[in-house]
Parts: C-alpha cells; sequence; structure tokens
C-alpha cells in the first residue's frame, strides 16, 4: 500500500509542476491520471532494489550525464550537416564492446546512442552492433556515456 501512496503523491507531485496550475479542474485530472498510474505501475516504480536510484551521488551523475549529452547531441548535429553538405560519408555498423552488466544500464547506453545523430543501436548486450554514419578509428560512440551510466544504473 506504501508503495502505491508513494507513486500518487510523485505523480500528483509531478502533474502540478508540469501544469503550472492549482485549478479545480487541474487538480482532479491530475488526482485522477496519478491514481491510474499509481495503480498500473506501483509495482514496478518501487520494486526491491529501487532504493538505490535515490542515492546523491546517482543524481549528480544523471545531471553531469544530461550536460555531456547535450553537449555531444550539438557536437554531432553539426558533424553530421557538415557530413550531409559536403557528402563525405562512409557508413559502418562497428561492434562496441561493454562492461554494464544490468539491463537498465545497456539500455540507457543504447537509447542515447540511437539519440545521438548519425548513429543508430542495432543490438545490445555485452556487445553492441551500432550503424555510425561516418566511421572513425579513433572514436567510438557512447564512450562518453558508458562510465556515467554505470554510475547511474549499475
Amino acid at each position: 500500500m506504501i508503495r502505491f501512496v508513494l507513486t500518487f503523491l510523485i505523480t500528483f507531485v509531478l502533474w502540478i509542476l508540469f501544469t503550472l496550475s492549482l485549478g479545480t479542474v487541474e487538480l482532479i485530472a491530475g488526482a485522477v491520471i496519478a491514481f491510474v498510474v499509481a495503480l498500473l505501475s506501483h509495482r514496478v516504480v518501487f520494486h526491491k532494489g529501487a532504493g538505490r536510484f535515490l542515492h546523491p551521488m546517482r543524481w549528480g551523475a544523471a545531471v553531469m550525464y544530461f550536460l555531456v549529452f547535450i553537449y555531444v547531441e550539438i557536437k554531432s548535429h553539426l558533424d553530421l550537416a557538415y557530413r550531409i553538405i559536403t557528402g563525405d560519408i562512409k557508413p559502418a555498423i562497428i561492434e562496441i564492446p561493454t562492461q554494464m552488466t544490468r539491463d537498465s544500464s545497456r539500455t540507457l547506453l543504447g537509447n542515447t546512442i540511437t539519440l545521438t545523430p548519425g548513429t543508430m543501436t542495432i543490438k545490445t548486450g555485452s556487445r553492441f552492433l551500432v550503424h555510425w554514419i561516418c566511421y572513425r578509428k579513433d572514436e567510438r560512440p557512447g564512450s562518453a556515456f558508458e562510465k556515467l551510466g554505470r554510475v547511474i544504473a549499475e
């Protein structure tokens, strides 16, 4: 029961923060939606071991991950625009080994690689298969994220 109540409260507070309204209709809608979300997901949100995500070091790493992601994202957009304009494209499917063991950390890394322009994760596991629009021997997609991803999700 406590997991349901906590999930409801977190969802309801997020609703209020996102809508920025304390009107009666918005509060009722938020309560109904928070109730449904809590009913469907309280066992998933607060499962055994979920408390590890509350550690402040993980939150700091998540902020750093986001900042690094924004930097890499901008750099990749500019690089991809350059490649499209000049036609300098050397596509390849590469294999990237990873030391991540949890599904959550592998999912985080795979999604980050796919969100970066010019790359797409094809397969995850102990080795990722990634399609890369311009292969470079001295780099590998996702290298900036693996260490922070391990701190966040391992």
